[in-house]
């Protein structure tokens, strides 16, 4: 995994968007155009970081699991 300090400022901010996105949304309703808008980001640089909505979704849960798992 990169640890750049702008790749990692650029994957907050996905995140932050895709969870600002996703409460006022179903997770069917979501899109990449929606999570790229909120975040002040182009869709080149959205998918230079996964591959779709899923992938990012997989990516939260697996960074929550570790953590999960680091704490017990």
């Amino acid at each position: 995994m990169k640890q750049d300090k702008r790749f990692i400022k650029t994957e907050k901010l996905i995140h932050d968007a895709f969870f600002e996105v996703l409460k006022n949304e179903n997770y069917n309703s979501v899109t990449v155009d929606k999570i790229c808008k909120k975040a002040l980001i182009g869709k080149n640089t959205f998918y230079s970081h996964y591959k779709n909505k899923d992938d990012l979704l997989f990516s939260i849960i697996n960074a929550l699991w570790l953590i999960l798992c680091l704490n017990i």
